[in-house]
Formats: C-alpha cells, sequence, structure tokens
C-alpha cells in the first residue's frame, strides 16, 4: 500500500512539474485571474508565410504568453505564432487558458491566396562519379523521373572524376551529410528514398510533394554568351512577404558530355533485363547529363535583401560564367532559390533552367 502511495505521489509530481510547457495544453499560473488574448492579425493569407501572432496578458497586464495554453477552434494547439498553409483558409477562434481562466476569444480569418502565380519546379542533386559502379541506377532513374515530370531538373554533381568540382562538391556532400554513393538530394531537403531496384520507378512517389507544393515565388532568367563569358541575369519574384532569410543559387550545367561509367550492373541476374545488362563493365560511350560545371554564386548562394523580399517585390542579380571548355549549345542556367542557414524552413522554394543563351520568363 505504501509503495502505490509513494508511486501516485510521483505521477503527480510529474504531471505538475510538466503541466507549465511555454504555450501549449492547459497550464496553471498562480495569481491569474482573467487574461486578454489579442492577434497581431485579424486577416491573413493561408499562403504558407502570412503569420498571426497571439499575445496574451493577464488581469495587471503582465505579458503571460508563453506560460498559458493555447486552443484553436476549441482544440488545443502548440505555440502563439500561426501560419496557415494553402487549403486552409476559413475562420479560426483562438483562446487562452491557465488552469480554470480562460481569456476571451479573438477571431482570425484566413483567406484564400488563389491560384498560384507561378509554376512549381523541382531541383534534384545527384552525387555521382564514373567510377561509381551503381551510379547507373540514380541516372537511370531520373531520366525517367524528368520525362514523367518535365518540371524536375536533375543536376549531377560529380566526385573523384574529371567533372567533380572538388571543393564544391565536397562542401555540398558535407552540409547535406551525402556519405554513400549514388546518393540523390531532393530540393535540398531530403535524400531520395531510392528503392534500390533500377528496374522499379515506383520511389518517384517521393517527388511528389514537392512537385504538389504551391510555389510562392518565381524565378526568370536571361543570358548572354560573350566569348568564354557569359552574362547572366536573374530574377526572383514574390507572391508573399518571406521574412525568413533566403538564398539564390545560380549554376550552369552541361549535358551531352561522354565518358566511360563503370557498371556493375554488367551481367548482373539480380537485376535481368535492366538497361545496361550488356554494357560492358565500363559503359565506354556513357553520356552524362546535367552535369554541374560552374557556379558562379557559390554552392549555397548569395543572400536575397529581405527588403526585397515582399509580395510583388522583385530582386535582380546579374553575374558572369567562364564556360571556358563548355560547349554553351548543351549548356543550361539553373537558378532557384533557397532558405538561409538560418531559417526554420529549409529547402529550395523555387526554381528555373533555361538553355544558354536564351531568356526564361516568369511561368
Amino acid at each position: 500500500m505504501k509503495k502505490n502511495l509513494l508511486w501516485y505521489a510521483f505521477i503527480v509530481f510529474l504531471f505538475q512539474a510538466c503541466s507549465k510547457d511555454g504555450g501549449s495544453g492547459t497550464t496553471t499560473n498562480s495569481g491569474i485571474t482573467s487574461l486578454t488574448i489579442t492577434a497581431s492579425k485579424a486577416t491573413l493569407s493561408a499562403d504558407g508565410f502570412d503569420e498571426t501572432v497571439l499575445t496574451v496578458k493577464d488581469q495587471t497586464g503582465n505579458d503571460v504568453t508563453a506560460t498559458v495554453g493555447y486552443k484553436r477552434n476549441n482544440i488545443l494547439v502548440f505555440g502563439n505564432r500561426h501560419i496557415f498553409k494553402y487549403g486552409e483558409h476559413g475562420i479560426y477562434k483562438f483562446t487562452a487558458n491557465s488552469g480554470t481562466v480562460t481569456s476571451n476569444e479573438v477571431t482570425v480569418t484566413v483567406t484564400d491566396p488563389g491560384p498560384a502565380k507561378f509554376t512549381t519546379k523541382v531541383i534534384a542533386e545527384d552525387c555521382t562519379g564514373t567510377w561509381c559502379g551503381w551510379c547507373p541506377r540514380l541516372t537511370h532513374k531520373f531520366d525517367g523521373f524528368m520525362h514523367n515530370y518535365p518540371n524536375l531538373y536533375t543536376i549531377g554533381v560529380h566526385n573523384g572524376d574529371i567533372y567533380a568540382l572538388s571543393s564544391i562538391e565536397s562542401a555540398f556532400r558535407a552540409r547535406f551529410q551525402v556519405t554513400g554513393f549514388p546518393s540523390a538530394i531532393v530540393n535540398r531537403d531530403i535524400k531520395f528514398a531510392d528503392n534500390g531496384n533500377i528496374n522499379n520507378l515506383a520511389d518517384s512517389t517521393g517527388l511528389l510533394p514537392y512537385l504538389k507544393a504551391r510555389a510562392i515565388v518565381g524565378l526568370a532568367i536571361s543570358s548572354t554568351p560573350a566569348g568564354n563569358n557569359l552574362s547572366i541575369t536573374t530574377k526572383v519574384k514574390f507572391d508573399a512577404t518571406i521574412t525568413a532569410p533566403l538564398k539564390l543559387v545560380v549554376v550552369v550545367t552541361e549535358d551531352g558530355l561522354v565518358q566511360g561509367q563503370v557498371n556493375y550492373y554488367n551481367n548482373n541476374n539480380t537485376y535481368p533485363g535492366n538497361p545496361y545488362f550488356s554494357s560492358g563493365s565500363t559503359i565506354t560511350n556513357f553520356v552524362h547529363n546535367g552535369v554541374l560545371r560552374v557556379v558562379p554564386t557559390g554552392i549555397f548562394g548569395i543572400d536575397i535583401p529581405v527588403a526585397s523580399q515582399v509580395k510583388d517585390g522583385e530582386y535582380t542579380y546579374t553575374t558572369l560564367a567562364d564556360l571556358t571548355g563548355i560547349v554553351s549549345s548543351k549548356a543550361k542556367v539553373v537558378a532557384f532559390v533557397t532558405y538561409g542557414e538560418t531559417a526554420t524552413k529549409k529547402g529550395v522554394v523555387n526554381a528555373q533552367w533555361t538553355a544558354v543563351g536564351t531568356n526564361k520568363n516568369y511561368d
């Protein structure tokens, strides 16, 4: 009986110790007799960026925002900052509580931002190498994915071969914790969940959430060759105000590079009928496309001024790329916006690409 009483007391202690949880659930603050809740915005857009911030004060005017619980439409929610994704438009009623004390109700109207102004584009960065005998698998898969999904573009980030940009490639692998080959990073957010079967393209489902996301920025590219130099102008336009730090990455890729590729699928009966079954242990005429060749902004990009990141605002950046050794007719300019290192969110916001010497407007 004594053990049961001790156990009960321990459980009560844990419950009380965890009851103040920094703004989630029901909390108890001694001495509070009334609460007043306000919202920084009564109307906002369900664009995934617009935000309302709740503030709560007690009967003496003390700010108790961080120590009360919250309900949204009478359901417990975490925290006092609220952002609504596309499709979450509607009327939301917020209250705060501390023990048996409940605040007034504040109403927030979340509007539908309407159809996206820009097309969503997705970037996959394939860590590969001509020495890597399993790497033809992801080459084959992403060729198929790009055929099925024209708004996907794959950049080949080469390691340990004549196409490798060594310092850039090693920094990229370190940032995204790539420890094996082949590996692909999708929208600088996740590692591609490769099912390991060269003949099975069902793992493309991992790309769909990115392809279906609503675009909040658009990009336009123009480029003008002058000898070995390429002048590149990239424009970024915003369909929402984004306070998070953003970066712009601009690179040049090249298609049609023929180089021997080690091939572990040659005569490999584990994968009968694979496209490289009879291609030899080294595929001498293997064509490498989308190879990363020039990185004028650096692989992690340049900062976009926050002052430009307002709804209907536009940011313009011009840079030069050295095309020495690159066949310009087989090259593309690829530009994409990513979240900065200190942003809460991560990954590519949107992307664009076009052939060298051609212009690509917002689409």
